[in-house]
């Protein structure tokens, strides 16, 4: 929390579930569309200021990171690639 009051929020994402779920609800669920990354957020905000019992202004998202890793080895198409990859399934 900051001297001023507010929070600030933080969303790392791991990007390999988050691709996952996001196919699932644009190919599987009865809507046929993706997550919406700006009703996410606003669910967040929302969220976060109900648990800190803050006014939802001073919930701010300042910060977003998505990491999606390397493909795997079977997936890859080069063949210094997968070896690569399939070196570091032993390590």
């Amino acid at each position: 929390m900051s001297s001023s009051g507010s929070l600030r929020i933080g969303i790392f994402y791991d990007g390999q579930y988050f691709f996952k779920v996001s196919n699932y609800y644009s190919f599987h669920y009865t809507r046929k569309n993706r997550i919406s990354i700006g009703g996410l957020y606003e669910f967040i905000r929302n969220k976060t200021s109900e648990i800190y019992d803050k006014e939802i202004q001073l919930c701010q998202i300042v910060d977003a990171r998505y990491f999606r890793g390397r493909h795997l080895a079977k997936e890859s198409e080069d063949s210094q690639l997968r070896g690569d990859r399939i070196l570091m399934t032993f390590l």
